[in-house]
Parts: C-alpha cells; sequence; structure tokens
C-alpha cells in the first residue's frame, strides 16, 4: 500500500513540474509580444503604379481599399492584373505623391495566387 500512494506522490509531483514549464516554453518559441503590429489578410487584385514602381492590391471585400505592398518587386512583377491572397503585417501609410499616397502598407511575408483574372467589380 506505501509504495502505491508513494507512486501516485511522484507522478503528482513530476505533473505539478511539468504544468510550471508550459509557460516559459511557449515564450522562448517565438510567441508574438503583445505590441507585435496587426496582422491582416488582404484579398484582391495586384497593380502597379508605373510613375513609383510600387504595387498595390485592392482589397474588393466590402468597401473597396487600397494597400501599398511592400514586398520584392521581382516576386511581384508576374502577378500583375491577378487575384491574390497578400498576408503580413500593416502599417499607415508612408505618404508621397499620386493616387494612392494613403493607402495603409502591408508588409508582404505570405503571397498566394488565387486566379490568373482579377474578377470583374459590381
Amino acid at each position: 500500500m506505501n509504495r502505491n500512494a508513494w507512486s501516485y506522490a511522484v507522478a503528482a509531483i513530476v505533473c505539478t513540474a511539468s504544468l510550471g514549464l508550459w509557460p516559459q516554453t511557449a515564450a522562448t518559441q517565438g510567441a508574438p509580444a503583445a505590441s507585435a503590429a496587426p496582422r491582416f489578410t488582404v484579398i484582391g487584385c495586384i497593380s502597379r503604379d508605373a510613375a513609383s514602381s510600387r504595387f498595390f492590391i485592392t482589397d474588393m471585400r466590402g468597401t473597396k481599399t487600397v494597400f501599398r505592398i511592400d514586398g520584392d518587386q521581382a516576386t511581384l512583377e508576374p502577378f500583375v492584373g491577378q487575384f491574390a491572397e497578400v498576408s503580413g503585417a500593416v502599417s499607415a501609410p508612408a505618404g508621397g505623391a499620386g493616387p494612392n499616397a494613403s493607402a495603409p502598407i502591408v508588409k508582404m511575408e505570405v503571397f498566394k495566387r488565387i486566379s490568373r483574372t482579377c474578377p470583374t467589380m459590381k
């Protein structure tokens, strides 16, 4: 009987100790900081401003919203005029001149083409 009680006591200590380590492990494995920039997924048509060589994505879900894409130009160039998904942190507009100067900026972390053509807007 004492042997069973001892086994249960050891098991309870091991479980308690391992539960105490769990939050530390999650924090050290790259959990996002509380002050991290908001992340968004924008789904829309990719376009390029010829004058500034900047790339934009126009999200047509709900109210039409334009975002400037902060990403590799060589990666984005083949997808101009196509429907895609861009995910990443969003920051305030950088300013400047042009029709989309006030567009928020999405830092491209994930890119996925959805269609080779953009749907028509209604």
